[in-house]
Order: structure tokens, then C-alpha cells, then sequence
């Protein structure tokens, strides 16, 4: 039994399910490696405009 969680990945905004103790934390699409799991990513910046903050609200993740 794994833990598989569902990291999104910074450089391209995939999210890819995958098990960290187990798998390689490449992301399939771009190669890259800047890999977070969703409940972590408050304050980062938003893979998909490059402007906004991605922000952690009671819904979805909302970009700010």
C-alpha cells in the first residue's frame, strides 16, 4: 500500500499522481522539478499566469 498524493508541478501546472516515497519527483510532461502537494502551495506563484499568488480558500484554489 502506497502513499500516493497529487503533486502539481510548478514549471508547467500538471498534476501528476504519484507515490513520494516511491517515485522519482520528475514531472511526466515537462521534466521538471519543482513538485508541490496542493495542501502546500499557499503564496506560491500561479504555474499558469506567472502573475498571481495561488491562495488557499474554503473552495478550489483561487489565484490572487
Amino acid at each position: 500500500m502506497g502513499n500516493e498524493s497529487d503533486p502539481l508541478c510548478l514549471d508547467c501546472g500538471r498534476s501528476s499522481r504519484m507515490d513520494p516515497d516511491v517515485d522519482t519527483l520528475i514531472c511526466a510532461k515537462c521534466g521538471g522539478t519543482e513538485l508541490h502537494d496542493h495542501m502546500g502551495l499557499d503564496g506560491l506563484l500561479c504555474p499558469k499566469c506567472r502573475e498571481g499568488t495561488l491562495k488557499m480558500t474554503d473552495r478550489p484554489m483561487m489565484v490572487s
